[in-house]
């Protein structure tokens, strides 16, 4: 895991799927080995550094179920950003855990998961400041 200050770490953007951006959530893909092995799969709340300025963030990490792929990823959404960043750096920080793994029948039932997602992760940072 290469970290810069304050448990920052640092990462470079990979292409993914783009299925994030078709249910309107669109993520930055990252490597999963950037993250300890035995950190606990799930959801968490982030903060992200990039192009000088930081964004509050929804990151993944574990497998992709709603796609039937068992292998890790690791992705965020980054809250009031929509812009395509493939190939370039990124800084980024956990916070608070959400939730864990949850395996979705559909895009619509994942959709709505990431909604209150969101909604959590907003109402822990508002709460926090």
């Amino acid at each position: 895991m290469k970290q810069t200050d304050e448990n920052w770490v640092q990462a470079t953007v990979l292409h993914g799927d783009r299925q994030g951006r078709t249910i309107g959530y669109p993520t930055v893909n990252l490597d999963p080995s950037l993250l300890p092995v035995d950190l606990t799969r799930g959801v968490y709340a982030c903060t992200v550094r990039y192009d000088g300025m930081t964004y509050l963030g929804a990151l993944y990490f574990g497998p992709k179920l709603v796609n039937n792929k068992e292998a890790d990823v690791l992705e965020i959404h980054l809250l009031e950003f929509n812009k395509t960043i493939y190939g370039e750096e990124i800084q980024f920080k956990l916070a608070d855990f959400i939730r864990g793994v949850m395996d979705f029948d559909s895009y619509p039932d994942l959709r709505k998961q990431l909604m209150a997602d969101i909604a959590e992760i907003e109402e822990r940072t508002h709460a926090a400041a």
